[in-house]
């Protein structure tokens, strides 16, 4: 396979592992411990919790553009 053709779906393959890596975390965080749900009113965990998923978020999409921008 051709250099090219062999760095272009390596720079898939991590793109796609980084979002799941990405999703199962937030996911196993805030359906395991409960902090995706707001019960009668937030609590500090929930709000901790979407703050992480925003921050975490943003530095998943900064690693991503990271991937793609490497020659």
């Amino acid at each position: 396979m051709e250099e090219d053709i062999r760095a272009y779906f390596f720079k898939i393959v991590n793109t796609i592992a980084a979002i799941l890596l990405w999703l199962f975390i937030n996911i196993a965080i805030g359906l395991r411990l409960r902090f995706a749900e707001i019960q009668q009113h937030i609590t500090l965990g929930n709000v901790l919790y979407y703050v992480w998923v925003v921050l975490s978020g943003i530095l998943a999409y900064v690693y991503i553009q990271k991937i793609w921008r490497k020659k």
